[in-house]
């Protein structure tokens, strides 16, 4: 399987940078979790990468919808979850929380989170991500979207806090 793995963080990259004859590392990392962990799921979300939806189209569909999880997960309970690969901190706009919300109201939403700097991953239940979020950093991107900075440290707690509740 060749995944191509763009040195540069993706946030800093153009829109056809990120999405053009590439795939998602962080959603080809989670399908060989779901694997390893014996956790069935299907597809979800919009793939951005192979099916592409023309831009005039794309525009006109509510940004909540545009934002659907990527997978339906089927383990202890069925949940969404949402893949993201990210490098040196995570990066969680405000967009995407108020659609992260939204989506978590009809089934239980998950991050599966790959730092590709260092391959940690962590399967973080949405509701404890949400219940430090405000107290992380924000920054702007270059588009001026607003995101949060969740660290490292951050996310090794909140994983190991899911170990123990798990236990």
């Amino acid at each position: 399987m060749n995944v191509r793995i763009n040195p540069m963080s993706d946030a800093d990259s153009t829109f056809k940078d990120r999405n053009v004859n590439r795939e998602n590392a962080a959603e080809i990392i989670a399908i060989d979790f779901f694997k390893s962990m014996n956790i069935g799921y299907i597809r979800y979300g919009f793939d951005e990468k192979f099916q592409r939806v023309d831009s005039r189209q794309w525009w006109k569909i509510p940004e909540v919808i545009r934002s659907a999880p990527d997978f339906i997960a089927f383990g202890r309970t069925v949940a969404f979850v949402e893949a993201k690969g990210y490098k040196k901190e995570l990066k969680i706009k405000i967009n995407d929380l108020v659609s992260y919300e939204h989506w978590n109201r009809i089934l239980p939403l998950f991050l599966f989170v790959r730092n590709f700097d260092n391959s940690n991953q962590y399967y973080l239940k949405w509701d404890n991500v949400k219940s430090i979020i405000y107290g992380c950093d924000t920054e702007k991107y270059n588009n001026g979207k607003t995101y949060f900075i969740l660290p490292e440290n951050e996310l090794v707690i909140l994983n190991n806090e899911k170990k123990k509740t798990n236990s």
